[in-house]
């Protein structure tokens, strides 16, 4: 028997989008601690929710990032974050996922905060900066 395998590639394009613009598009923010990450099943997808604890004290947060693995299937959504429990993160929201995917997600260490755009297209060329200090994302906090 043969069986034949069909590999597809896509690529995003994106508008780069500073802080203020994602604060713009965005309903809520989460700055905290992962807790933890498991993958949920919906009629349509597979979906990475990642369970993050505020540092302000106001509670847990749920992530929803397209994609995951479960059950033998998995699923690669480009231009998706990732994320691991442990990790701090600043998270801009839309509707519970990251405003525009990995531009939305940055994981913060020590001052700084940290988006991973690698491999994403933008239409402008140009990545949008990948580094901000902390501060300059805390005053977007909800």
């Amino acid at each position: 028997m043969l069986t034949l395998i069909a590999l597809a590639q896509a690529t995003l394009v994106a508008r780069g989008l500073d802080p203020s613009q994602l604060a713009s598009l965005s309903d809520d923010t989460a700055y905290g601690d992962v807790v933890a990450v498991r993958t949920e099943r919906t009629r349509q997808s597979l979906f990475t929710v990642a369970t993050v604890r505020k540092l302000d004290g106001r509670g847990d947060v749920e992530v929803w990032l397209p994609g995951g693995c479960l059950d033998g299937l998995c699923l690669t959504v480009a231009g998706s974050p990732r994320v691991v429990t442990g990790e701090r993160v600043f998270v801009f929201l839309h509707e519970g996922r990251p405003t525009s995917l990995a531009q939305g997600l940055f994981r913060v260490v020590g001052e700084e905060a940290r988006r991973d755009v690698a491999g994403l297209a933008f239409a402008t060329g140009a990545a949008p900066t990948p580094v901000y200090p902390l501060a300059a994302l805390e005053v977007y906090a909800r």
